[in-house]
């Protein structure tokens, strides 16, 4: 009997062992971004960037409008001051892909994609001089169109950007994903979470509190994947799964889901 225990432990511990040996992670640990996690990241997040890198993003227009195209190119000569933006400009525009909200709820997002790319550049420089742009009676903010995931990642290190802020050290962000940050002539880049102590180090920072921005952008993911499938799975074996289709897929012509995904990308 104690022989038989004997290679039973010895099983289990070289299945553990391989567990641990093959990659795999177990679903109740938490997420780690190793170096390898974090350059696949950063090379992810550059192609998305890149793929959005001709689109501009307009917040605040009205739900009313919807020749976007023309309303784009009215706008956008006002900022720039001269004629130069036509409907024909753009290869397509819409709505953030998700459903019209209430009257009373702020409009969604437009999403336009500039065909020239000289275009957008020149209006997205000249919408800068201001924040809130009041045209049309409507108050419109323009941004670039960028990844969930570098916007995610902005946001986990908005303690740090604060920081450098009160300290009066100039940043700028970096693509791939990078922060970078220059004080008496010396530039310092943040790429992961392990440049973190080397980046305060550097700029004679104290520490700060930073959630991973890789852990933030995968675990959310990961999670309304499997609600995703179990509710599919339950909508099957109730026999409803052929009658039930998404308000978002009737409207858009997207698959369900996507815009919860990618509220706004514009292909």
């Amino acid at each position: 009997m104690g022989a038989l225990e004997s290679r039973v432990q010895a099983l289990e511990t070289a299945a553990s062992q391989t567990a641990t040996t093959d990659g795999r992670r177990d679903p109740a640990e938490p997420l780690q971004a190793s170096p390898v996690v974090t350059e696949v990241w950063r090379r992810l997040d550059d192609l998305e960037n890149r793929s959005r890198r001709n689109n501009i993003r307009v917040r605040g227009a009205r739900e009313s409008i919807t020749d976007l195209e023309a309303y784009l190119a009215h706008i956008f000569n006002t900022i720039l001051a001269d004629r130069v933006a036509y409907p024909s400009s753009f290869d397509r525009a819409h709505r953030a892909l998700r459903p019209r909200p209430a009257d009373q709820a702020p409009p969604r997002d437009i999403i336009c994609r500039v065909a020239d790319y000289r275009l957008k550049q020149a209006i997205m420089t000249a919408a800068r001089r201001r924040r809130i742009w009041e045209l049309e009676g409507d108050r419109l903010e323009i941004f670039p169109d960028l990844a969930q995931s570098t916007l995610q990642a902005r946001r986990a290190l908005r303690p740090l950007t604060a920081l450098l802020t009160s300290r009066a050290v100039t940043y700028r962000w970096s693509f791939p994903f990078a922060l970078v940050a220059t004080t008496d002539g010396v530039s310092v880049s943040l790429r992961s979470m392990a440049d973190v102590p080397n980046f305060l180090t550097s700029l004679g920072l104290p520490d700060v509190q930073i959630a991973d921005w890789i852990t933030l952008c995968e675990e959310p993911r990961a999670e309304s994947r499997i609600t995703t499938d179990r509710s599919r799975r339950q909508r099957w074996r109730s026999g409803n799964c052929r009658r039930t289709t998404s308000p978002t897929s009737r409207t858009t012509g997207v698959p369900e889901g996507a815009a919860e995904i990618d509220s706004g990308h514009t292909i």
